[in-house]
């Protein structure tokens, strides 16, 4: 296994070089709908003329429902500057009603007249990403507290060492603050 301190932080160069590099990869890729990454509101706020009577997939949050209008948010690269914004998209075909405010996911075929047809679409109830973040935090304050409870840092091995026992988080972070960040436990 990786023994000295040298061949770790050598490890850990290594996995962040290929993370680096799948993202790049990955984040780079350009839409293939034969492998199931369709163009996205990204793409339809740069050159939506580009893909009319192509299959999208499209997410926003439903601003009208009389007509279904679809706010957007985009993000990407036009004429060599980096553009954010908001487009609007209007939504027809949608087999589920709608309402102000809902997060809506919608499978289509890009129409003229910045309109899209649905041959599939998800509805997301408003309240879902918030109770998703709030889970999502509260998960890693457990999962960091287990963390601080059962384990320790041995800086000179530059390593993770499990204790003997799992100690309460505020007698480990006095611990850490004694010590001064020098573990020896």
């Amino acid at each position: 296994m990786l023994e000295t301190r040298t061949e770790r932080a050598v490890a850990v160069v290594v996995l962040l070089g290929a993370l680096v590099a799948l993202a790049l990869r990955f984040g780079t890729v350009q839409p293939n709908p034969r492998l199931g990454y369709f163009p996205t509101g990204d793409h339809l706020a740069v050159a939506y003329d580009g893909y009319v009577g192509e299959r999208v997939q499209v997410s926003g949050t439903v601003v009208r429902v009389d007509p279904v209008v679809l706010t957007v948010d985009y993000a990407g690269w036009v004429d060599g500057r980096y553009r954010t914004g908001t487009s609007r998209l209007r939504v027809v075909g949608l087999d589920r009603p709608v309402a102000e405010g809902q997060a809506l996911q919608v499978y289509g075929v890009v129409r003229p007249d910045r309109t899209v047809r649905a041959a599939a679409s998800v509805v997301a109830p408003v309240g879902n990403q918030v109770y998703m973040y709030v889970v999502s935090f509260l998960a890693g304050l457990w999962v960091l507290a287990r963390l601080v409870r059962g384990w320790t840092v041995a800086w000179d091995e530059f390593a993770l060492r499990r204790r003997p026992r799992p100690v309460p988080v505020a007698e480990a972070v006095a611990e850490r603050l004694r010590t001064g960040g020098s573990d020896d436990a």
